[in-house]
């Protein structure tokens, strides 16, 4: 995809060997602050989900994650998409008590993050860019060094839903997205999700 080679390419160019462009890729990414307006977002194409997130800079982890799955096949790795099915209200994040309002009546929702592999390496590496540093005090998992081993950025509900290509993965999505539609409490929900996180983020660094 020409927006995401562009993308990288200027940021990356001084970065030698595919493990530090691996690496150096999903700390830009991570840093790009989480927030759930593309769960309201009615992008007619993959393409068109990946170009908005670039140009906003922030967005839930799916944009994250298509985006950097695909930087990584073209680096020649083998890219696995993963969808998560999990329920806020069984997250152990701190959650504000005006959130935790809408959280108990939240349906299932489901999560995106990346399992990669290369040849040469021992096992494969789960990738989870969801959640921006500025978030650690909301008692999210912050992810760091890919070879150190991620968290998942959810607790799940069940085994994930694997997907071979972003392409695939996204039109999961948009069916799911249409078997349940956006309700009052679900967009509230993520609202105030939003706004949480903010306030998360202006709070002084420890």
């Amino acid at each position: 995809m020409i927006e995401i080679a562009k993308f990288f390419d200027g940021r990356l160019e001084n970065i030698e060997g595919v493990e530090r462009k691996v690496q150096s890729a999903f700390e830009i990414i991570r840093e790009f602050p989480y927030n759930s307006a593309s769960t309201f977002s009615k992008n007619e194409s993959l393409e068109e989900t990946v170009t908005n997130f670039l140009k906003i800079r922030a967005g839930s982890c799916s944009p994250k994650h298509y985006t950097l799955g695909l930087f990584y096949e073209s680096l020649g790795l083998d890219v696995r998409y993963l969808t998560y099915p999990f329920y806020w209200q069984e997250q152990k994040f701190k959650f504000s008590p005006s959130l935790n309002v809408f959280t108990e009546k939240m349906p299932i929702q489901f999560h995106t993050a990346l399992l990669i592999n290369k040849q040469g390496w021992s096992h494969p590496k789960l990738i989870d860019a969801t959640w921006d540093k500025a978030l650690e005090p909301a008692g999210v998992p912050i992810n760091f060094n890919i070879f150190s081993g991620h968290k998942l950025g959810i607790t799940p509900n069940s085994e994930p839903f694997v997907h071979i290509t972003a392409q695939i993965k996204w039109e999961f999505q948009r069916i799911s997205r249409d078997l349940t539609p956006l309700n009052k409490n679900i967009s509230n929900f993520y609202l105030a999700l939003n706004s949480w996180l903010s306030e998360i983020r202006r709070l002084p660094s420890l």
